[in-house]
């Protein structure tokens, strides 16, 4: 059913940019209707935002300060900061219309405090994946640095190794080469 709505919310958003208002409102209405059997508040945000749309475009500013309102309380209880924020600029630009300044100049404070908000949550969590990354990068240094320092102790264990048996087969070969010309003399 949650498809359906959304079908609903899209076939009204689309009359809406078509500016076909009577349209919109007729798929946007059936859509709320069955949401709000549902319950699904992420539909009943989009669905608010869509129709203070429509009622804008029909001067309508009554229906749409009401819609809009409900809009910002339904953003607000679902804690999206995103759609409160949006609420805020709707609810801004449209006293501005109505010619209620002081009130759009108020709810447009309330708009760019929100902004300002998101800015900044946007701006620690890309703080936070940069020295995330930092901190990445930093370990797999430290990890290659690491495994370069192993290979060059094993090269070097090699190294002395073969030197060691180079001596010992030297000496050998020392050893047999004295024994054989000790042997020669005695004959």
């Amino acid at each position: 059913a949650k498809g359906i709505v959304s079908a609903l919310i899209n076939i009204g958003a689309a009359y809406t940019d078509m500016e076909k208002d009577e349209d919109a409102l007729r798929y946007l209405l059936r859509a709320e209707k069955i949401n709000d059997t549902l319950g699904g508040e992420d539909e009943k945000i989009h669905i608010l935002s869509t129709l203070g749309a429509v009622y804008i475009h029909q001067k309508d500013y009554k229906k749409a300060l009401n819609v809009f309102q409900q809009y910002l309380a339904f953003a607000k209880k679902a804690g999206s900061k995103e759609d409160v924020k949006d609420a805020y600029y709707s609810i801004s630009g449209l006293y501005a219309d109505m010619g209620q300044y002081q009130e759009a100049y108020a709810t447009h404070r309330l708009y760019a405090s929100a902004k300002d908000s998101l800015i900044s949550e946007e701006s620690k969590a890309k703080i936070s994946d940069i020295i995330f990354e930092h901190q990445l990068e930093k370990k797999e240094q430290e990890l290659n640095a690491s495994k370069k320092e192993n290979i060059i102790n094993e090269l070097s264990i090699k190294q002395q190794r073969t030197q060691i048996g180079i001596l010992i087969t030297g000496f050998l070969l020392l050893l047999i080469s004295g024994i054989f010309i000790y042997s020669l003399s005695k004959v």
